[in-house]
């Protein structure tokens, strides 16, 4: 009854085409970069943005972040060794390329495939592998973030210029004596060589963000922000993973590498229909434990309070002479529709009216960002007017509140849609007029 809803109508800011520059050195017009960057001979790290602009133009690739340093493509024609790629990102450090990730398939993006499908794409990816670096890959040990039902494996490619780490995972579920095998994920990373990564996958590393460390991400500026510095953008694309992403831009700030993808593995999300928030509460207090972290929840609107906010706004919209909200007697009451079905003013006077409970949200934002901690913010579209436009007019959505201004009386937050959205701003009442969620990942 409570799900985060499906993130629709995307619309996306283009790298520009860079003019005069000449095209990638060590390839010609033939070959593909994705493929060239593993093979031993021509690693991609002297390569800069400039010898990319023919690559992302052809393929829609897009700034992630105001600072551009990662690039990100979901609409390539471009194959892996005829592979298909549903999303590559290009990560670059003062100028070069320092990390390329590619998803082969993911639940989230892509239909559902079969198990025997699934298998062959992997033996397929493993081969092109095997042959373009010209080595064969050693198994890494599964993390402590292994749990019942929930597979995983990474193999990975040494060669002196390069690495190539790959991940896979599939769910297992039993119903009515029948066992049921999920793919979830196929996804590549090519980084330089990294001794870490002979032992330990990023991905199982616990939170590392010391007291220093994050007292030095606590900012503020001359017009009374207090904010967070350091939370990386991580954009969800077209799926409804609002609350996966937004839950790997938090771990990510601690130190952890832990993708969407395994996150919404863990949840059980949908790339349609997005995260229930019981499902992610309880995946994120599960991942936090392996993680050195612990997960608060603030605030969760269970049924009942889904019902008084009914009869509130009822009782509001009795007293303007609008028409009730009448709820179905039987079978599924779908909670985005019906707060669709509200009015906008009555809504947002009718949420606004507890000025104890608006002064107590602000305040408790402000002494968890004095200390360092993001929160997760779930929310419900439609009601608040918001700039940039959003890709989702309305619904249930996760976001991140990063900073507060006490003396404006504002919350700060940030939307995982990629370059635009990482520094917004909201009047407090607004902000918990529409608010569903609070929780927090801590340090322990």
């Amino acid at each position: 009854m409570r799900w985060l809803s499906l993130l629709t109508d995307k619309k996306r800011i283009p790298i520009a085409v860079l003019a005069g520059v000449t095209a990638l050195n060590a390839l010609t017009a033939a070959e593909n970069p994705l493929e060239t960057a593993v093979r031993p001979a021509s690693p991609p790290w002297a390569s800069t943005v400039q010898e990319w602009k023919s690559f992302f133009s052809e393929h829609h690739f897009e700034w992630v972040n105001e600072a551009k340093n990662v690039a990100r493509g979901d609409k390539l024609d471009a194959t892996f060794f005829g592979l298909p790629v549903t999303e590559a990102l290009l990560h670059f450090q003062d100028g070069k390329v320092s990390q390329i990730d590619l998803s082969i398939y993911n639940r989230g993006d892509l239909d559902a495939i079969t198990p025997g499908k699934f298998q062959e794409l992997i033996a397929k990816t493993a081969a092109a592998l095997d042959q373009a670096t010209g080595v064969k890959p050693m198994a890494i040990k599964p993390t402590s973030m292994q749990k019942p039902g929930r597979a995983s494996e990474s193999r990975l490619w040494k060669t002196p210029g390069l690495f190539v780490r790959m991940d896979t995972a599939h769910s297992e579920s039993e119903r009515h004596g029948l066992k049921a095998v999920i793919p979830e994920f196929l996804n590549l990373a090519i980084t330089p060589p990294d001794e870490l990564a002979d032992h330990q996958r990023q991905a199982g590393k616990q939170a590392s963000l010391g007291v220093f460390e994050k007292s030095e991400r606590i900012k503020t500026n001359s017009e009374g922000d207090l904010y967070l510095a350091g939370l990386p953008m991580v954009d969800q694309g077209q799926k409804g993973y609002c609350a996966t992403a937004s839950a790997e831009r938090v771990l990510r700030y601690y130190g952890s590498d832990v993708s969407q993808h395994e996150i919404a593995q863990h949840a059980g999300s949908s790339g349609e229909l997005g995260t229930g928030v019981e499902s992610y509460e309880k995946a994120l207090r599960s991942l936090s434990r392996g993680l050195g972290l612990k997960t608060t929840v603030l605030e969760s609107r269970d049924d009942r309070d889904f019902f008084k906010t009914v009869e509130d706004y009822n009782r509001a919209a009795k007293k303007k002479k609008k028409p009730p909200i009448e709820l179905p007697r039987g079978g599924t009451i779908v909670v985005s529709d019906v707060y669709q079905a509200m009015d906008r003013d009555i809504f947002l006077e009718m949420r606004k009216r507890n000025d104890y409970q608006i002064k107590k949200f602000l305040k408790d934002t402000e002494e968890r960002i004095e200390t360092g901690i993001p929160i997760l913010w779930g929310v419900m579209l439609g009601f608040v007017q918001e700039k940039p436009e959003l890709p989702q007019a309305f619904g249930g959505h996760m976001r991140i509140i990063y900073g507060v201004n006490p003396q404006t009386k504002e919350i700060l937050y940030t939307d995982s849609w990629g370059r635009g959205h990482e520094a917004k701003r909201m009047a407090a009442d607004d902000a918990y007029a529409i608010t569903i969620s609070l929780m927090t990942l801590e340090m322990r």
